[in-house]
């Protein structure tokens, strides 16, 4: 009965051998994602740190925000998603506020490195399209708080799954706390819109207008 009962639950280090060709090749993504995206953020980061003309450029205090972002995502959410293949849906059903933490951080550190490459690409538009109004809109002040703005959508998209419009949840799928796209129907319309399409889609017009304006 315990055995029956241990494999009820999906997750977990005898389920990931028993579904070994299904799950070590993700393991295995993953591993290579963490150490790129580890090394070749902390890299970006170090270069522009420690170089007072590349501290000057705003471009480059946008880039440095969204490391911060894609570190928390390769470091922290990615090593994460290791663990709760091998911890298991068990370790989370009884640790349900850890898990909404898991899946929110997810959620925040990836809208809010979406939301830096659409200020990246309004930087960029500004600079080469309207180049007058480039230090009014993109003085170091402004951009600090372009790069706060970032975070706070990051922020603001997850509220819902912590009110109840949406939730989190051990997603068996995937073995890992993320965003229950099973509780409402009106919010899987939401998010994906607002936190991906309509970015993407001004991200790719203000590319096109700069390749057309050059």
């Amino acid at each position: 009965n315990n055995t029956l009962n241990s494999l009820a639950y999906y997750g977990g280090i005898e389920y990931f051998f028993k579904n070994f060709s299904d799950y070590f090749p993700n393991v295995l993504f993953l591993s290579i994602e963490i150490l790129v995206g580890l090394f070749g953020n902390i890299f970006i980061m170090t270069a522009i740190a420690s170089s007072n003309e590349l501290k000057e450029s705003t471009i480059n205090i946008l880039i440095f925000n969204m490391a911060i972002a894609d570190i928390i995502i390769s470091s922290f959410t990615n090593s994460f998603i290791i663990v709760t293949i091998f911890v298991g849906e068990e370790f989370f059903t009884q640790n349900r506020l850890f898990c909404d933490f898991l899946a929110a951080i997810c959620l925040v550190v990836c809208e809010t490195s979406m939301i830096s490459i659409f200020f990246l690409a309004i930087n960029r538009y500004v600079n080469i399209c309207h180049p007058k109004l480039f230090n009014k809109l993109f003085s170091k002040k402004m951009t600090y708080f372009y790069c706060l703005i970032a975070w706070t959508i990051g922020v603001l998209i997850d509220v819902p799954n912590i009110v109840g419009w949406g939730g989190h949840y051990y997603d068996r799928k995937v073995l890992a706390c993320l965003w229950n796209r099973l509780v409402s129907h009106s919010y899987n319309i939401f998010f994906p819109i607002s936190s991906i399409i309509i970015p993407s889609i001004c991200v790719f017009v203000l590319y096109m207008r700069i390749f057309l304006y050059v």
